[in-house]
């Protein structure tokens, strides 16, 4: 086994052990992310046979494994919003309550322009999702990823509806094949199959390029997660601002 390989396994194994101490509300995604940096730091210590391990390979192999299991632990957290100023800081997974909530957020606090994204790993409701980007899109809000933010599969659609967008370093924008419950992969149907067009029309109306889409089908299943690097960010104009 190499060690690269033998270190992603430890962590898989902490995740596994652990995951119903994990859910306990005084854990959060930061404290997630600082247990498994230690298992992280174990495993390249117990590296016996003293083989180098590309640093840059183990911290993204790191953050695509805490990403996948965050997602899975975000599924069940509300949506809700923080409002500080002139921001709004966003938590949850957004659910069929999207537009009518961010209605009511500008409507009670007209002097929000932007949305933090702090911890979105998806969307309940897909159709919703869309519906309750556009409209953010309406408002002309700007979206921003801190450094210790974590946005995924719906949230990432959800981000690219800001007027401006930023991502800090560090940031964590992940992506995945979307699901019907299928036996047919989405990347297998024909590129002019309907089921496609709903979110080629959204990509195209952020302008955002339609080859995004087919790399999203691409990069990773329905029950997995692909962390985008700074380069992809670039490439797919997932960020306005650098």
């Amino acid at each position: 086994m190499q060690p690269l390989e033998a270190t992603e396994n430890l962590i898989d194994s902490f995740l596994a052990d652990f995951t119903d101490i994990l859910k306990m509300p005084y854990f959060n995604a930061n404290t997630l992310q600082a247990l498994c940096g230690c298992v992280l730091l174990i495993g390249l210590g117990i590296n016996s046979k003293k083989e180098v391990i590309d640093i840059d390979d183990a911290c993204f192999s790191f953050q695509a494994r805490i990403a996948r299991f965050t997602l899975n632990l975000g599924e069940e957290e509300e949506l809700r919003f923080i409002v500080d100023g002139h921001q709004a800081t966003m938590f949850g997974a957004i659910d069929s309550t999207i537009s009518c909530r961010l209605n009511q957020l500008f409507s009670e606090n007209p002097e929000v322009d932007t949305i933090v994204m702090q911890y979105v790993p998806g969307s309940i409701d897909d159709e919703a999702n869309l519906e309750g980007a556009r409209l953010l899109r309406e408002y002309n809000i700007k979206t921003i990823v801190p450094a210790d933010g974590m946005i995924a599969s719906g949230g990432t659609d959800f981000f690219l509806a800001g007027v401006e967008r930023t991502a800090a370093a560090g940031a964590e924008i992940g992506v995945h094949s979307w699901s019907n419950g299928s036996d047919i992969l989405p990347i297998e149907l024909p590129r002019d199959h309907e089921e496609h067009q709903k979110y080629l029309e959204y990509y195209r109306d952020m302008e955002i390029p339609e080859s995004f889409y087919w790399f999203t089908l691409e990069a990773a299943p329905a029950e997995s997660i692909h962390i985008m690097t700074p380069d992809e960010w670039k490439q797919y104009n997932i960020v306005t601002n650098s």
